[in-house]
């Protein structure tokens, strides 16, 4: 794991991690994880946003290293092939959550609103996984196996809503 506390150390291992507070490489590439601008100290980890710019680091080192073990559980091609809220979503799971405040999450669900910035999007996918796992009651291993209509999962989840506690 390196910190990457300098501008210019960000761009040159993380090239396209622009707005990210980390990013892990496949295992296939040595599954090194970076992290942006990091307050140790603080337990804090920065991403140049205008909002939902800072992250408790420990959320973030355990969202970052899921995805190497996710990849070292199914594989790194399995893992290309998932769809993306399952993966963003378990690694928010784990990590306990996202950056965005649940209510907040919560409203933007239950009122269908398709807010494709990156806080809502993952918030989206947390959820998914979240209900699939504790309300329906499915292993890691069925969600990442079985197949599912993405917007027939949030419409169960907007059934739920409050049966779920981010």
């Amino acid at each position: 794991m390196s910190l990457c506390n300098s501008s210019s150390r960000r761009r040159f291992f993380t090239p396209r991690g622009g707005g990210s507070f980390g990013t892990t490489y496949s295992v296939v590439l040595g599954g090194n994880t970076f992290l942006n601008r990091v307050d140790v100290a603080g337990g804090v980890v920065f991403r140049e946003a205008p909002d939902h710019g800072r992250r408790p680091l420990v959320g973030v080192i355990a969202h970052e290293r899921v995805h190497a073990l996710l990849e070292r559980r199914y594989g790194a091609l399995a893992c290309s092939r998932m769809p993306t809220w399952k993966i963003e979503g378990y690694c928010e799971y784990v990590g306990g959550g996202t950056t965005i405040d649940a209510e907040e999450g919560k409203r933007l669900v239950r009122e269908r609103r398709r807010d494709e910035s990156g806080p809502a999007r993952y918030f989206r996918h947390f959820i998914m996984v979240k209900y699939l796992l504790d309300v329906e009651g499915l292993d890691v291993d069925a969600v990442m196996a079985r197949e599912f209509d993405e917007a027939e999962v949030l419409e169960r989840v907007q059934g739920s809503l409050n049966r779920l506690r981010p």
